[in-house]
């Protein structure tokens, strides 16, 4: 039996996640600049979605260098409910 996901995001998660996944920007230093966010919080927030099992991240010498979507990341970006984020982000 599949328990429903149930996991929300915020609307700065989903940002990231237009940004990799639309914008294909992947690595923390222009999401940060994209987002008007240190590069720390940006890296923090991709570690979060990674975390959730959202995106799988790519390290380099132990840092972020590149980040995609994971299957649930797909289901989250593409689910109805974050429809109108998408459209203010420019979709």
């Amino acid at each position: 039996m599949k328990m429903e996901e149930k996991e929300e995001i915020t609307k700065q998660e989903f940002e990231v996640l237009f940004n990799i996944e639309f914008m294909n920007i992947t690595d923390p230093k222009t999401i940060s600049s994209r987002l008007e966010i240190s590069e720390k919080e940006a890296e923090n927030i991709l570690k979060k979605l990674e975390q959730k099992g959202l995106i799988k991240i790519e390290y380099r010498e132990n840092k972020a260098c590149s980040s995609q979507l994971t299957s649930k990341g797909s289901e989250v970006y593409e689910n109805d409910k974050y429809l109108n984020w998408k459209l203010e982000l420019g979709y």
